[in-house]
Formats: C-alpha cells, structure tokens, sequence
C-alpha cells in the first residue's frame, strides 16, 4: 500500500509540472488582417483556449486573447479561429436528461475553435468544460453548432431519443450534391464521418479545401528503443513468506507511438521485455528457499507527457501486461512435494504504473528513465504460485 501512495504522489508531482511549454513554429492573423510568423506555445489543448504565447523569431514574449487576433496555427499541424458561439448546455447525463428535443439552455462563449476542415463550408470542434464535444460549420455570420443532442420521451422516462438536427443542417449544405444524401442520413455524430462527408460537400461544391498549416510539420510518430530494467520482485505462493531483498534483472525493447493530434502529450508505449527472478532466502513450509523463474513479458500503456524547457519531458503512465512464467524451480526443482498440481510455466496477466523523464542528452540521442511498480497474476493456472509486485526502475535508449 506504501508503494502505490508513493507512486501516486509521484504521478500527482507530475502533473504539477504541465505548464511547461511546447515552443512551435506558428503564425497569428490580428483583426486588422495582419499576419505574424514566429513560435507558438502550443498546449495542445484539451479545453480551447482564449489566449496563447507568441513570440516572433527572437523577440518577446506576447498574449494574445480571442478578441485581438483571427486566428493561429502551428506546425503541429493545428489551426483555431476565433469565434463568438452559442451551443447546447444541457446535460446530456442519462440520469438528468431533458424531455425537449431542442435546448432549454443556450451557452454563449467566445473563443478559438478547433478547425478540422479549413474551407468554404467548414468544420469545427469545440469541447466543453464537461469533455461534451460540439461540432460546428459556417453561417453567413460566424458558425453554427451541428446539433446532436439527447433527451427523455415524455411519456416514458425510460426512453431515450436523439435530435441529429446536425443532419438537416448538413443536408441544406449539400443542396447541390444529390449523391450525399443517403450518407448523410446514416452519418455518425464523430470527427472522422464529420470531417469525410464536409470534405466531400466543398469538393462537390467546386470549392478548395486549404492545408491547416502551409510549411513544414512536426515528423515525430514513434520512437524506438531499448530498454533495461533493474527491480524488487515479491513472489506470492500460498506456501511461502517472500520479501523484497533480491535485485533482478530485465531487458528488452520498445516502440512508442505518438498521438497525431497531441503527440507531446499523448503517445502508446508497447514494451517486450525478458525478465530473471532469483529470490534467496524465502521460507517455505518453515525452511529457507531459492526460488528461480523466467518471463517473456509484453506491456501495451497509455503514456502522459508533458514536455521540458530542455526538449525533455515529464510523463506518468498506466498500463496492462500479458506473458508466460517458465523455468519456474524451488530449490533447483521442478515439482515439490505435497504439490503434485505445480507448473513449471503459466501465462500471466497484470497491471503496470509508472511515472518517470525523457532526458535529451542531444539531438540525436534521448534517455527515458521512470520508476514503476507492476502487479503480475496468473488467473488460469493450477500452481501454487498466485503472482508477484514489482518495484523497479526502467532506463530506455531512444534508437529512432
């Protein structure tokens, strides 16, 4: 329990550390049609902003609110455009639905939505203090929300309806494009079938699709590397007593997959590892022990970063590990007494925390190093062995 408090404390320290900043190459557009190229703190934002950090190449630092500037982009590649909206602010819990088909509440809010689809007929994100995400797309003045809304029957509380207004709305763009009718009458309230079918309106429509930033992009996608493990196991057998007093050993390699929309913040870390257990001293039955095993192990996890002012980064992250024990032995055996129902090898599932920093050592060369603790189980096996908690520490090498 120790353990887990500190590794929480660990990953609650962490996320103290997110204000740091992403400088990225960007450019603004002021209300006056002026544009500026320099660097851009992109946050990479989960809620939309209503200010950003600018500094043109070599100069100061400056803010920038929603209501100085048209818009901004990055090389992420990311645009936003500043907007004064009104959207749907009904709860959309099921437990607390409303029984209108339209809003009984509408929020107004000015600030830079999301472009997903830079055109004529455009679309836009906006993702409320809730995580509620709205869609929007142009109007003669400003932009409109694509409504989807859910409520409760009037009749029969335990009926829920959905509003996809959004899809009259969509339907009123595509005037002049028969062929989308029947796709947009099945068409998914998502950023994926929202993006294709407006994509498709403005190609019909004669109109140009423009980039979301004109310039060279960020190419990070993934990472690979190695990886090398020193840690504390405590092996949990129904006949024994283990403690944490051994260093094992471990090695292996990783791939890392970045987000395409937030890569500095959001990235899948998959992680093959081989691992060694040798644990002197244990007490079984009342006498001391060795007890000896292998495992080929494979971690699939979310990771969280958040970047450094030296192009390093903060980072905690959770995740799930599948694998096989074998050349399991007690005493230099493979059976035990009393036992006749022991296995040598089992499959084996668990769960795995950590929270560690990226260092860049250079351009060329960047040193992952976390602190973790993993729960292994084995919940189909007939052995005696139940699992084991891991404390440990990781050292990566990032080859590419």
């Amino acid at each position: 329990m120790k353990y887990t408090l500190l590794i929480l404390c660990t990953i609650f320290s962490i996320n103290l550390a997110s204000g740091q900043a992403t400088w990225r190459k960007g450019s603004i557009t002021k209300n006056d049609g002026t544009e500026l190229t320099g660097e851009i703190n992109d946050k990479e934002w989960s809620v939309n902003p209503k200010e950003i950090e600018f500094r043109e190449n070599g100069g100061t630092l400056q803010k920038y609110t929603v209501h100085q500037i048209k818009s901004f982009s990055t090389a992420r590649p990311a645009r936003y455009e500043a907007f004064a909206i009104e959207y749907d602010g009904d709860d959309q819990n099921v437990n607390r639905l409303s029984t209108n088909r339209s809003p009984l509440t509408l929020n107004k809010d000015t600030l830079f939505l999301r472009v997903i689809v830079n055109a004529q007929v455009g679309l836009f994100e906006f993702v409320d203090a809730n995580g509620r995400i709205h869609y929007f797309t142009n109007q003669e003045q400003g932009v409109e929300e694509l409504l989807n809304r859910k409520y409760k029957d009037a009749t029969n509380s335990s009926l829920v309806g959905v509003n996809e207004k959004f899809k009259q709305q969509l339907l009123l763009k595509a005037g002049n494009c028969p062929e989308l009718h029947s796709t947009i009458r099945q068409l998914k309230y998502n950023e994926g079938a929202l993006q294709n079918l407006v994509a498709k309106i403005n190609t019909c429509n004669g109109q140009e699709i423009k980039p979301i930033w004109v310039g060279e992009t960020i190419t990070k996608k993934s990472n690979l590397g190695i990886v090398a493990q020193v840690f504390l196991s405590n092996p949990e057998y129904t006949f024994l007593v283990a403690d944490f007093s051994e260093v094992n050993f471990g090695g292996g390699i990783f791939y890392e997959i970045y987000s395409k929309k937030k890569p500095n913040r959001i990235s899948l870390y998959n992680e093959l590892l081989y691992k060694q257990v040798n644990q002197e001293g244990v007490s079984v039955f009342g006498s001391a022990a060795t007890i000896k095993f292998s495992r080929i192990k494979m971690i699939n996890s979310y990771r969280f970063s958040y970047p450094d002012k030296h192009d390093g980064r903060f980072f905690w992250g959770i995740g799930i590990g599948t694998g096989v024990r074998f050349n399991t032995t007690v005493n230099e055996r493979e059976s035990i007494a009393g036992y006749p129902d022991y296995s040598g090898s089992e499959f084996e599932l668990g769960v795995m925390v950590n929270a560690g920093k990226t260092f860049a050592l250079s351009k060329s060369l960047k040193l992952n190093a976390d602190f973790r603790y993993e729960i292994e189980q084995s919940p189909f096996g007939s052995s005696e062995f139940f699992g084991a908690h891991n404390l440990g520490v990781c050292i990566g090498i990032v080859l590419k």
